[in-house]
């Protein structure tokens, strides 16, 4: 990337992941990144990501609502404005225990970040 760019945002149809939850993909490899990924997930109350990994640093910020956040076997409460930061290979999740929408920015420390799904042994 020679020069800054301004992304389209939320403007853009967001990609539906099912149960209540979709994405709007912010800085990709596709619109110029290099180094990081970002991108907002909104889900529905009741909602929640499946346990999974993935194979570089994520940070997460709430920008609304509160989250319940599972890492390592253990569970901790975000308010609006809470971040985390979760290490490579740590196996995670977000839920939102409601009764409000959940809006979560996450940020991906490499463009070929992955996401690897681990059995639910709830």
């Amino acid at each position: 990337m020679t020069s800054a760019l301004v992304l389209p945002g939320l403007d853009e149809p967001p990609l539906e992941r099912g149960g209540g939850v979709r994405t709007w993909y912010l800085v990709t490899r596709e619109r110029g990144a290099i180094e990081f990924l970002t991108w907002i997930t909104e889900f529905d109350p009741g909602t929640s990501l499946a346990p999974h990994f993935h194979n570089c640093q994520e940070s997460v910020t709430v920008l609304e609502g509160r989250a319940v956040f599972e890492a390592a076997g253990e569970e901790g409460n975000l308010a609006q404005n809470a971040a985390t930061l979760v290490p490579t290979g740590t196996v995670h999740r977000f839920r939102n225990p409601g009764p409000n929408r959940l809006r979560i920015l996450f940020v991906f420390g490499s463009v070929n970040a992955t996401r690897t799904v681990v059995a639910d042994t709830r």
